[in-house]
Parts: C-alpha cells; sequence; structure tokens
C-alpha cells in the first residue's frame, strides 16, 4: 500500500510570502491539522510548520508582536515532515525512528513526483495505518510459527512413522512402550504375525501385498482410540493399549484377528489373510519392557505352530523352559 491509498485531507496552502498572522488564522480556522503546509507561488511545498512549535513561539514573551510580521517560511520545521504520494507506508513506517521522530504527533504532507503539494495525512491517520500494519506482523508471525511448528510435527512424524502403512516404526514404538512404563500402572502388548501373506505377495505381486499392509495397518490403528501400533517386520505388527485388563485385551486382540482375515477388495479381487497373535500383560507377566515383547513373540509363535489364532504369553514358570534368542530392537 503507498500513501495514495490512504485518506488525507487536502487544505488549502499558505504561500511563502505569508506571514507569522496568516499562520496564526491558519491555524485558528483549521484547528484539527497539527501542521500548516506552506508553498511557492508554482504550489510547489516548500515546508511544513508545526503548531505546537508554532503556539510555544507565541506564547513566549512578547512573542505574538515579535512573530506576528515575521514570514512564514521562517517558523518551518527543518525536519521537514514531508513524503511522496508513490511511497510505500510500510517502508516508510519500518524505517521511522519514533525515538526522535515527531511525525506520528504532527503528521505529513503528501507531494507528487515533482514536490507540488497534494494535502495533509494526520498523524492519528498514520498512527492508525502503523496499528494495522503491526497486527498484520503479528498475523504474519504466528502463521509462520503455526506453519513452522506444522513443519516441525510433520517432519517428525515422518521419523516416526512406517511409510507403507502409517504405524509408529520399530524405534518410535519402543520409545511409546517406554514412556508408558512410566506414565501407565498397566498396559498390555500384542505381536502379530500375518498367516498366508508370503504366498499372496508371490501370486500377486508386491503392489497387492503393500496395498494389503496399508489396509491391515489402518486396520488395527481403529481398534482403539488410544491405541499404538506399529510395523516392526515385513508382516509382523505390534499393538499396545495402555490401562487395559487382560480380559479387555484379550477380546481386543479377538477383534483385531476378526478385523485382519476380513477380505480385502484389490485389482486382482478379494484376498483374505489370517494371522498369529501373542500377548502379554505389563507388569503381570512382567515389568521389563524388551521381555514384555519378548513374550508375546513366543507366545505368537506358539499359537502360529498349532495352526494360528490367540494366545496370551505362558506362564513364569512355563517361560522359564522355553529357549528363544530373538528378541524385538
Amino acid at each position: 500500500m503507498r500513501f495514495q491509498d490512504l485518506e488525507y485531507s487536502t487544505p488549502t496552502p499558505l504561500l511563502a510570502s505569508s506571514t507569522g498572522r496568516d499562520v496564526a488564522q491558519f491555524f485558528q480556522i483549521d484547528s484539527q491539522y497539527s501542521i500548516c503546509p506552506v508553498v511557492d507561488s508554482r504550489g510547489t511545498l516548500v515546508g511544513c510548520i508545526p503548531r505546537i512549535a508554532f503556539l510555544k513561539q507565541l506564547s513566549a514573551p512578547y512573542g505574538r508582536a515579535l512573530y506576528e510580521r515575521k514570514p512564514a517560511t521562517s517558523f518551518i520545521d527543518a525536519k521537514q515532515n514531508i513524503v511522496s504520494i508513490n511511497t510505500r507506508v510500510q517502508a516508510f513506517l519500518s524505517h521511522l525512528d519514533f525515538g526522535a521522530s515527531e511525525v506520528l504527533r504532527d503528521g505529513l504532507a503528501l507531494v507528487d513526483g515533482d514536490q507540488t503539494y497534494l494535502g495533509i495525512l494526520s498523524g492519528l491517520r498514520l498512527l492508525g495505518e502503523l496499528h494495522r500494519l503491526n497486527n498484520q506482523m503479528v498475523s504474519a508471525l504466528r502463521r509462520e510459527i503455526s506453519d513452522r511448528k506444522a513443519a516441525e510435527a510433520h517432519v517428525r512424524k515422518l521419523a516416526d512413522t512406517d511409510a507403507l502403512t502409517g504405524t509408529l516404526n520399530r524405534r518410535a514404538f519402543d520409545h511409546a512402550l517406554e514412556t508408558l512404563t512410566r506414565t501407565s500402572t498397566q498396559f498390555a502388548c500384542a505381536y502379530i504375525d500375518l498367516d498366508g501373506f508370503k504366498p499372496l505377495n508371490d501370486q500377486y505381486g508386491h503392489a497387492i501385498g503393500d496395498e494389503m499392509l496399508s489396509t491391515i495397518g489402518k486396520r488395527l490403528q481403529a481398534l482403539d482410540k488410544d491405541i499404538i501400533v506399529s510395523r516392526v517386520g515385513g508382516d509382523e505388527f505390534v499393538l499396545a493399549l495402555r490401562d487395559c485388563p487382560a480380559e479387555r485385551f484379550a477380546k481386543l486382540c479377538q477383534r483385531a484377528m476378526t478385523s485382519i482375515r476380513h477380505p480385502k477388495l484389490t485389482a486382482v479381487g478379494s484376498v483374505v489373510v489370517s494371522a498369529s497373535i501373542g500377548w502379554s500383560v505389563f507388569p503381570d507377566d512382567t515389568r521389563n519392557v524388551r521381555e514384555l515383547i519378548a513374550k508375546a513373540d513366543h507366545a505368537m509363535l506358539d499359537i502360529k505352530a498349532k495352526g494360528g489364532g490367540v494366545q496370551r504369553t505362558a506362564s513364569n514358570a512355563e517361560q522359564s523352559t522355553l529357549q528363544r534368542t530373538g528378541t524385538l530392537g
């Protein structure tokens, strides 16, 4: 926005040949103005006379008698509150020295490219424009901060997310479980291995396989609003849910199985996979996160060997007889 776009007044200026008496009459007649513009015979702006500075001189001892006959040009302020009407308002305000300037008090005289007088912009109008620009800058800054936070959140999400399924990756899931051990008195964890996925992938190709994995990831995430889901291998997922008693989590695992087995319509027709699910509960089965996942993994392998299904981890006595070394992480 330029000064020509703002609303300004056009009081008749004084000629350079005017006297102090004429200046006094200008301010008396047009009391709304804080500066009196002075022009030469061609209409070129010679300068401006600030009301406050002029009245101070008149109020001094013998001021009226001394100054009424002085030429108007002798009262012109050397600071020259003058600006081209083509100047950008924001650029002008950004270079304004508010500590030393009286522009916001007195206002500005506007001229064209030939310095021809055009009118006066009041200090109040200028202050209003400054306030508007400040609000714009504050709003822009807030948007920038919001956009930056959103971008940072997006980067963090990409770093923590499995690109194919949108679930957490292994590192982020491990961190989530560690957080649960500090913030939740009880939570349950399930280890899921898809049954029949490799033949499906081999028969129909990776595109169909990837589509199936993505669908299953979404189905698992839809089981509960607080559920934590991660894809930790090619066709392996893990789940965790805070404040979830064993009985409730057992039912959730059955729902997960039903959801996984639901047919998926693809470009090659309807495809179906099943799963083996092992699960364990913190702190009932163990207070160690790695051991918790390992126990769920053992239970999954055990039920998988029996043809698939859902099974909780073996008891501590039974677990001590198992010899499995592969753990998550």
